[in-house]
């Protein structure tokens, strides 16, 4: 293993659009499960991989798993692993977290020029967060040492963190928490941190900071990380609050003003409730996906223009179209968008098949979706959670946190 080897991935740099490479629309060949999760002993693999992958240039494929690895965790089903996948299927474990570590990724892994890793875990780290922890920002050496970077206490400095951080070019943290911070939300309402190499948190941001007749203008509850533009301004999502109740999307300058770019309806004509981050295309467009509203009120796939003006490129129907977009989107050279639902896909669901299993689609420009795989045979995986990530073919790669032969995940590849 070489961690040194990392390609340039968009979600660990100061950056202004997540541009990925399927090399044009997806005329998918095959759908292929690469890795199903539990196939070691003891599960030291892991389970439940939450969060998404990234790549490097040689091909192989990084992530985490929410559950199992090392059992020396004061959960029955361990912390998680970090691991190393090669696209061939050859696991190697590169990490079990441990009690005070923290636990339950949800988050992609964020590289360094160096090889190192950088995450955040949701969970653990302390027993603050009604005793389930706050969770923490931690560093894996490319000799493998762990490092706890930070400890979230809940409190001022915020709590569990669910989205992946971004990393600038002196190599700090940014990112979000979806807890801590003011206390007008009752467990408090998320804030924006910054996490410096040495482990020095600052929070650069509180939400519900503007309250107008009860309401939270700027936002509560950041579950989704951020993109930085060549400015140092942040933006990202909030999945409640804005003038209207159903979220935004916001921009937070680096002297720490908040500007609301749009607050979500939660309607037939915008969404509402985004739960995943924004990508921007070279244009300053920002694209995402929300979990509700639409024409059929299962979820969206949006655009927002730098002049704030919002439009729906698709509406999920909650059939075989999909239902439920957690994930941030990828995009091609073409412009073509790529994502997953949660749930959806039709009938034939093996776990649950009233709401489906979930799937894999692309959204061209002009709002066309095509579904490039339904989950739904129970060996392939369900219930679809993490962003994707492809290769210079154009082939999409993905996790899906359930199901597989052994019920505890998979990592899949959809060949172009």
């Amino acid at each position: 293993m070489n961690l040194a080897k990392f390609t340039k991935t968009l979600l660990g740099c100061a950056c202004a659009a997540l541009v990925l490479a399927p090399a044009g629309s997806a005329q998918a060949k095959g759908f292929k499960v690469i890795y199903t999760f539990c196939s070691q002993n003891n599960c030291s693999d892991g389970g439940i991989p939450y969060g998404g992958l990234i790549l490097d240039n040689k091909g192989n494929l990084y992530g985490t798993t929410s559950i199992q690895g090392n059992l020396k965790c004061h959960s029955p089903f361990g912390c998680g692993t970090m691991f190393e996948l090669t696209t061939q299927g050859a696991l190697t474990g590169l990490h079990s977290f441990k009690t005070g570590q923290g636990q339950e990724s949800l988050a992609n892994l964020v590289p360094d020029k160096k090889g190192n890793l950088y995450g955040s875990l949701t969970y653990g780290g302390n027993d603050g967060c009604n005793k389930a922890g706050c969770g923490t920002v931690y560093k894996l050496a490319a000799d493998g040492t762990e490092t706890t970077l930070y400890v979230f206490t809940g409190g001022a400095d915020g709590g569990n963190p669910f989205g992946t951080p971004i990393m600038d070019k002196d190599g700090n943290l940014y990112g979000t928490t979806v807890g801590g911070g003011l206390n007008a939300c009752g467990g408090g309402c998320g804030t924006v941190y910054k996490v410096t190499p040495s482990g020095t948190e600052t929070v650069l941001y509180n939400f519900c900071s503007d309250i107008q007749n009860g309401n939270c203008l700027d936002g509560i509850f950041p579950e989704a990380g951020l993109i930085a533009d060549k400015a140092g301004n942040l933006y990202g999502t909030v999945v409640g609050g804005g003038s209207n109740g159903y979220g935004a999307v916001f921009e937070l300058a680096p002297d720490g003003t908040e500007t609301v770019l749009y607050s979500f309806k939660g309607g037939a004509t915008d969404g509402g409730t985004p739960e995943a981050a924004v990508i921007a295309d070279s244009n300053g467009n920002l694209f995402g996906t929300t979990i509700q509203g639409g024409s059929g009120g299962d979820g969206t796939v949006f655009k927002l223009t730098p002049g704030g003006v919002e439009s729906v490129l698709h509406s999920f129907t909650g059939g075989s179209d999909g239902d439920y977009p957690t994930a941030s989107l990828i995009e091609d050279n073409k412009g073509n968008l790529y994502g997953t639902t949660f749930r959806g896909g039709g009938s034939g669901c093996a776990f649950n098949g009233s709401y489906g299993c979930g799937t894999v689609f692309e959204v061209t420009q002009k709002g066309t979706e095509k579904v490039l795989h339904n989950f739904g045979s129970g060996s392939d995986g369900f219930y679809p959670y993490g962003s994707l990530v492809a290769d210079g073919l154009g082939n999409i790669y993905g996790t899906a946190p359930f199901g597989g032969s052994t019920g505890w995940g998979t990592v899949f590849m959809i060949e172009q």
